[in-house]
């Protein structure tokens, strides 16, 4: 999700905190690598990562732990280190990717086992091919995220997840509830080789999943028999994870468990509250730590949701609004407004716009001009769907339709039906194809073209829109006419 922006930045990308709910160390293979078995989820707080166009590159940090990273020139962080291999990748696609000034907004401890690093390059590649305008397929993707480091795969979805092999056998895991959690950090860093190195055991039993578990409560019972292979060694090669541990439990937590290698601990709240109280008392205790009252995702991988892929780039493409009206003026004409505002607002291009009678003729001719516009891909009319004798829209446009849209209708009058009730049936809202461009006939009222834009215009006109969406089978819409 693109966060809230950072001043002087075309786009900010989220890098939230990555927590290790449970860690099993199950294997290791020949390389050296352990196997692991981890579930898996994310935070609302963060990095972010700031981006924009830029005459040199440029890369800045800011934040509570700024100063623990080297600014310029430094081509071991991560966020350069992703800069400069979707760069590579790109250039021998024969893609553009050009100058770019990064700014890396360090919120989250440096080595603390929360994923930090592996956040920012994963919310940098999302970043840049946004900027670029750039895509990747998404296979391609996460081998170079694995590049990059074993957590990059699983920052690149964001959501509750299982994590095996060495971290890039990853399946999204819907069934994971949110938490209210508090991050604790006694800011002593932890060196993830030496932890490895100190495990007594590197073959421990697998992580089980509670197939039952439907509750914050069930999932606490089930937790609690889950387990971090890493923190027996970690605790003993660093004392204070056992008084941050001791800190999160007095403070009334359900749960207390070190997330990855150290030395983050986090605590499981039954309620936002109780957790915000635990977090204020922690830090009155120990000013000097990273104290986090936040709250946990609760939804599967952003993948395979509906929604936006951020690692696709977003496409403009050209509208026309055509209002059918006997008395309506461009001084009057709400129902164009509204969708005129919410075309550029969406960053489309308004090719065209006009008012036309409600006459066939004039209708038809209209559209079927547009439809001729090698600039406009999408037509959308208001006005003329209803039942009196000048409501003529549907039977001056069907006539031009090559393949009508069954499903537009149905699914603009299940969402006016939530708003109107049953006077949606006085309307014939409908949608085609023709000529390759997509006409959409919308009824005449302001309210009417909101719903129709907001609840499926906005998304299936938008080329991030997963799991599929208009824009991306537009090269295809005359197909049928191409292979002679």
């Amino acid at each position: 999700m693109q966060a809230d922006g950072i001043p002087g930045f075309a786009l900010t990308f989220a890098a939230p905190a990555k927590i290790n709910l449970a860690l099993h160390v199950v294997g290791q293979r020949a390389d050296g690598h352990h196997l692991l078995e981890s579930l898996v989820t994310f935070a609302e707080c963060g990095d972010r990562v700031g981006l924009t166009a830029a005459e040199r590159d440029r890369f800045t940090v800011s934040g509570r732990f700024a100063t623990d990273l080297s600014a310029e020139g430094n081509g071991g962080n991560l966020v350069l280190r992703a800069r400069d291999l979707l760069r590579r990748e790109l250039l021998a696609q024969g893609g553009m990717a050009g100058p770019v000034h990064l700014h890396l907004e360090k919120n989250l401890p440096i080595a603390s086992g929360i994923g930090g690093g592996s956040a920012d390059a994963a919310a940098t590649l999302r970043g840049l091919l946004s900027l670029w305008g750039a895509t990747v397929e998404a296979a391609r993707l996460d081998s170079l995220a694995l590049q990059l480091g074993a957590d990059v795969p699983m920052c690149l979805d964001r959501g509750p997840l299982v994590a095996r092999g060495i971290g890039e056998e990853i399946t999204p895991f819907p069934e994971l509830p949110p938490f209210d959690v508090v991050l604790v950090n006694p800011l002593v860093a932890v060196s993830t080789p030496v932890i490895f190195r100190s495990l007594v055991s590197k073959t421990n039993p697998a992580l089980v999943l509670p197939e039952d578990a439907r509750s914050t409560a069930d999932w606490l019972t089930a937790m609690a028999a889950m387990r971090n292979d890493l923190e027996p060694p970690a605790r003993a090669h660093e004392p204070m994870i056992e008084t941050v541990s001791n800190a999160l439990h007095d403070a009334g937590a359900a749960l207390v468990r070190m997330s990855g290698s150290g030395a983050t601990c986090f605590g499981l709240f039954t309620e936002t509250k109780s957790a915000e109280r635990a977090a204020e008392t922690i830090s009155a205790d120990h000013p000097r730590w990273y104290v986090q009252a936040t709250r946990t995702a609760g939804k599967p991988g952003w993948r395979q949701m509906p929604g936006l892929d951020e690692r696709r780039p977003f496409i403009p493409i050209g509208i026309a609004v055509l209002t059918v009206s006997d008395t309506r003026t461009r001084a009057d004409d709400k129902s164009g407004d509204v969708l005129e505002a919410r075309i550029r607002e969406a960053g489309h291009r308004l090719e065209a716009r006009t008012i036309v009678p409600d006459e066939r003729e004039k209708i038809y001719g209209q559209v079927k001009a547009w439809t001729l516009d090698a600039a406009i891909d999408v037509v959308i009319t208001t006005g003329g769907t209803g039942f009196t004798g000048r409501d003529v829209t549907p039977e001056a446009l069907e006539p031009l339709f090559e393949k009508r849209m069954d499903g537009f209708s149905e699914v603009f009058h299940r969402i006016s039906y939530e708003k109107i009730g049953t006077s949606t049936i006085q309307s014939r809202a409908t949608g085609g194809v023709a000529n390759a461009t997509f006409i959409f006939v919308l009824p005449g009222s302001p309210g009417a073209c909101k719903d129709a834009w907001d609840e499926i215009l906005k998304q299936q006109l938008d080329y991030r829109h997963m799991p599929c969406n208009f824009v991306e089978i537009m090269p295809r819409l005359d197909e049928h006419l191409k292979r002679g």
